[in-house]
């Protein structure tokens, strides 16, 4: 398989205001372009999260890569492919390793589901795709010998809830991506000869498809967390459980306790 793109979050949000004002007061900034009512970006850390009131669903998005190859590569491993779309306005020929165009153009958009109808969504337009490609061919950054999952450990952990870990696990490996099983989890990440694309989510096994939003290090009081609805887990008060507006679960590690 061939690179899939940069990696992002995009949540549904019906109540898009209430919110993004349930994550502002976690700590999240504003990011990026947005479009009011449909569409706002929030920073965490290294990480973001866009919300959109049009989704019909939570979903993870890859942007940057070639959508012609990579839709021929889901037929070829007998992955179902739905929503695809031509940019025409946008249309850019590749070229071989000859220097002769080959006949696809690189803009458009598709989605394809997970075992568990998770979605995943593809879509590139023109003037993604060589920063992608610098970013692919880019030699990532030595940062020792621990685990990718260690290492590249985000400030916002996106995690998938399937009841098939085993079945999500060969389908995640089908794209090209390493799949790193625990005991009721697997982390999931892009194997190292991509270049400087890195990013990680997490399978964990569930008896209900839901996903789940991790923060760690998050500067709130008690009191705070408190009235979003969170609750203390374990007997430290560092780590905090609940669910956003949107009915997604919540897990919040605190920097510091404190006074409630």
């Amino acid at each position: 398989m061939i690179p899939l793109g940069f990696f992002s979050v995009c949540l549904r949000a019906p109540q898009l205001e209430d919110t993004v004002n349930f994550y502002r007061q976690l700590g999240f900034t504003p990011v990026g372009e947005d479009a009011p009512g449909l569409r706002i970006s929030l920073g965490f850390g290294s990480q973001s999260l866009t919300f959109m009131s049009f989704l019909q669903d939570n979903l993870i998005n890859f942007r940057g890569g070639h959508i012609h190859r990579l839709k021929e590569c889901m037929h070829e491993i007998g992955i179902p492919v739905t929503l695809f779309e031509e940019f025409k306005s946008e249309e850019r020929l590749m070229l071989d390793d000859e220097g002769n165009p080959l006949p696809n153009n690189e803009c458009g958009s598709f989605s394809i589901e997970d075992p568990q109808e998770h979605e995943l969504f593809f879509n590139t337009h023109r003037e993604e795709r060589e920063p992608f490609e610098v970013a692919a061919l880019s030699p990532p950054p030595n940062l020792g010998d621990r685990p990718y999952a260690e290492r590249n450990r985000p400030d916002v952990l996106y995690t998938l809830i399937v009841n098939e870990l085993n079945v999500c696990r060969r389908f995640y490996e089908s794209l090209g991506l390493v799949v790193m099983q625990q005991s009721d989890s697997a982390w999931v990440y892009p194997p190292t000869d991509v270049g400087d694309t890195r990013f990680l989510f997490r399978l964990r096994h569930g008896e209900v498809k839901n996903v789940v939003i991790g923060l760690k290090d998050v500067e709130a009081s008690a009191q705070e967390l408190k009235a979003l609805g969170l609750k203390a887990v374990g007997k430290s008060g560092v780590i905090w459980s609940g669910d956003d507006p949107d009915g997604r679960k919540l897990e919040v590690s605190i920097k510091r306790v404190m006074d409630a």
